[in-house]
């Protein structure tokens, strides 16, 4: 007769968990040890007792350098499989790009009137729908503009008259206080025309006078001074 089937379960019997745990965990080890020979591979093992206690076996120096030679090798390998999980993400969004700038193209020649011929009647419907929703929101957004504009230009009307009235209240009182000052001036100011022409008479009137005094005066002749025709004659030719 053969060997009855084992349930694979936990072992509720202390004792027998104890047996077969020492029975199992031997046979592990020595079949990890000629796996490591026959095939000439690295081979670790590991076991854990249920009270803590470590069993382990190295086919290479120690336990320690062949985890370490796991994590560097599982270091690589789990950036490789993101790199080609990256690559990969990266191709599908360009796919999914490329799919909708071909959407949005095809939907541009469609407004623009353009391969409208394979469209059906619900179709062209449908796009006549969305071009005048379009042109209504188009609209609705100029006539905010418009308005905007119009609120400004309002804004800048009221700006300059509010200016103009400062430039004309300003004007007015620049007037008033011209008057004052005129009316409030001494009576001297006014008499300064006459007293100017005074003086200048005065000024001719002393100039007069120096020219008179200045007029060379007829010297009386002395006795036996007067010029006889020979005289004259003597002088004439001395001359």
């Amino acid at each position: 007769m053969g060997r009855g089937k084992i349930v694979i379960e936990r072992i509720d019997n202390t004792t027998s968990r104890q047996v077969t745990f020492s029975k199992r965990r031997k046979g592990l080890l020595k079949k990890a040890k000629e796996l490591s020979i026959l095939c000439d591979v690295q081979v670790g093992v590991m076991i854990f007792s249920s009270t803590g206690k470590l069993y382990d076996f190295a086919s290479n120096a120690s336990i320690k350098s062949t985890i370490e030679q796991y994590n560097k090798l599982k270091g690589n390998q789990l950036h490789l499989e993101n790199s080609n999980s990256e690559v990969k993400f990266w191709k599908n969004e360009a796919a999914t790009l490329q799919h909708q700038l071909q959407s949005l193209q095809e939907d541009h020649r469609k407004v623009f009137g353009e391969e409208l011929s394979s469209l059906t009647i619900q179709e062209l419907q449908h796009l006549e729908n969305q071009l005048e929703m379009n042109l209504k929101c188009i609209r609705m957004k100029k006539d905010e503009i418009m308005v905007a504009e119009i609120e400004e230009l309002h804004k800048k009307e009221r700006l300059i008259q509010q200016e103009n009235l400062d430039l004309r209240n300003q004007a007015v009182c620049y007037i008033k206080n011209t008057e004052v000052h005129s009316a409030q001036a001494p009576s001297r100011v006014k008499a300064a025309p006459l007293h100017t022409r005074e003086l200048c008479w005065e000024d001719d009137t002393l100039e007069h006078v120096q020219l008179q005094l200045s007029q060379p005066q007829p010297q009386p002749q002395p006795q036996g001074s007067e010029l006889s025709p020979g005289n004259i004659m003597m002088g004439l030719h001395l001359n």
